[in-house]
């Protein structure tokens, strides 16, 4: 009996190694799946700076065949002009995890990142490396900057189209012209401005070549208005306007504010003028 007990013992403790390769070998399956099918490149190197695997998107990022990169210094890479820096090797000046850019002999620029591994005397023994091919996304950027300059460009030459063809404004002087030329490149973009000046020296004219030049021209009105010459006490509902039997004297029906009906547009006081995403608003 107690043999008989013994052997279904050491059966079981069989099969459970057994079962137990089994779902390592899955393990290790599947771990070597992702490492070979990943898009970004990877690689190990030991103690002394030696790579001792990659996979194949490190052979494509770097320019070289795994047979060439395997059991060789890095810094080996670096002085033959494979790659003009590296993570690893700064891993292991550091001692800490680095990210560093750095550009391939394939012509690819590359954002690398290597994480320390330690023994436990607190010693290096392996540096894990991440390679993501940024190429691309910098070509994608160095694109959309140039639409933009290019999106620039075409709506300063509409807005100069635009002085010709609505808002007549007879300018001689240099000074003059400058000032036009700040208003209209003001027009493009959401900006606070305040127009100051003499009586007549035309900072109504400004603040309408402002509104015509904008994209406020076709969403909203050019209200203006002379603050001065409300009264104080009723300068608010001038502005925000009222409901229907608000105080003694208001109409029955309410009455809209100025802010109210110049809803994205402008609305201005012959004094002070400022001008935003809807609005130019009066201070004081």
């Amino acid at each position: 009996m107690t043999g008989s007990h013994n052997s279904k013992e050491m059966l079981d403790e069989l099969q459970h190694l057994h079962n137990r390769l089994i779902e390592l070998e899955e393990l290790n399956r599947d771990y070597w799946g992702m490492i070979e099918n990943s898009y970004d490149a990877m690689s190990i190197a030991d103690c002394d700076g030696r790579l001792f695997l990659v996979n194949p998107a490190f052979e494509r990022i770097m320019g070289i065949k795994k047979s060439e990169a395997l059991g060789r210094p890095i810094q080996d890479l670096i002085n033959e002009g494979i790659t003009d820096a590296s993570a690893a090797l700064k891993v292991f000046e550091t001692g800490k995890e680095e990210t560093v850019i750095i550009n391939t002999r394939a012509g690819r620029q590359v954002l690398s990142t290597g994480v320390p591994v330690y023994d436990y005397n607190g010693k290096i023994i392996r540096v894990y490396c991440n390679l993501r091919d940024v190429t691309e996304l910098n070509h994608l950027k160095q694109k959309y900057v140039q639409s933009q300059r290019l999106a620039s460009k075409y709506l300063f030459e509409l807005l100069e189209f635009k002085k010709g063809k609505s808002f007549k404004f007879v300018a001689h002087s240099k000074q003059i012209k400058r000032i036009l030329e700040t208003a209209y490149r003001i027009a493009t973009v959401d900006s606070t401005v305040l127009i100051l000046g003499e009586s007549g020296v035309g900072k109504d004219l400004v603040a309408r070549l402002i509104h015509e030049a904008s994209q406020r021209n076709d969403s909203g009105p050019f209200l203006k208005i002379n603050c001065g010459a409300i009264p104080a006490d009723l300068l608010e509902s001038e502005l925000f306007g009222y409901e229907g039997g608000a105080f003694t004297g208001a109409n029955k029906e309410g009455k809209a504010g100025y802010f109210e009906m110049a809803d994205k547009g402008v609305f201005v006081n012959r004094k002070v003028y400022h001008h935003d995403h809807q609005k130019v608003y009066h201070h004081g």
